[in-house]
């Protein structure tokens, strides 16, 4: 990535770990970090590991976003959506800032509704995809990747046009739904519908476009 479009994820990655540091001193020996659907605790991770391992998982994730571009071959460069992707990866790095947040503070003793907040937090995270998904041309490290779409262009076009609306319809069910108590399930039927959804649809487009005329 641009340096001059590093700038912003960097800052949400200073910022989780200046979270972890402010609050550090509250927290318990044994930290949460992992929630069931019914919103409890039901993981736990000693320190310093615990406060710490959100801020690394976004720092190895902001570093893997970061190479990407570079390690793109000429015959698939990322460099034709370079906007599109820097503002994808502030809003990834963002989203594990908010996860990173919340976990702090509900190990510090704030009572606060994980799950609620996840959800919300995810259903944005979904707009933000929705929004720029078509942007992506094909390449091998963003996007709908299937055997389909990597071979063809119209089929990565046409996919990644209805995955860009499926995440949008997505996003906005996962955030009604988190004030109504069922944010994750509607998150993980999203993510499960997108998949397998966009996947077949590949391949659809894909045979139809391939087909061989009859003579």
């Amino acid at each position: 990535m641009n340096k001059h479009r590093i700038w912003l994820p960097l800052t949400f990655l200073i910022a989780s770990f200046a979270v972890v540091l402010v609050l550090y001193g509250r927290m318990p020996d044994r930290v949460p970090t992992h929630w069931n659907i019914r919103g409890e605790v039901d993981g736990w991770m000693p320190k310093p590991w615990g406060p710490l391992a959100l801020p690394l998982i976004q720092a190895g994730t902001l570093a893997v976003l970061a190479v990407a571009p570079l390690l793109s071959p000429k015959t698939a460069s990322m460099a034709p959506f370079a906007r599109p992707y820097s503002i994808l990866v502030s809003a990834i790095s963002g989203f594990m800032f908010a996860l990173n947040t919340v976990v702090c503070l509900v190990a510090a003793g704030v009572e606060l509704d994980v799950i609620q907040l996840v959800s919300l937090a995810s259903g944005v995270l979904f707009l933000i995809i929705g929004n720029f998904l078509g942007k992506l041309t094909k390449n091998y490290f963003a996007g709908i990747r299937t055997p389909w779409t990597l071979e063809n262009d119209e089929v990565w076009h046409r996919t990644h046009r209805l995955g860009g609306k499926l995440f949008v319809l997505g996003g906005l069910f996962t955030i009604v739904s988190a004030f109504m108590g069922m944010g994750l399930p509607v998150l993980m039927a999203t993510v499960a519908a997108t998949t397998i959804v966009t996947t077949a649809y590949s391949y659809v487009i894909y045979k139809k476009l391939t087909r061989s005329p009859q003579l």
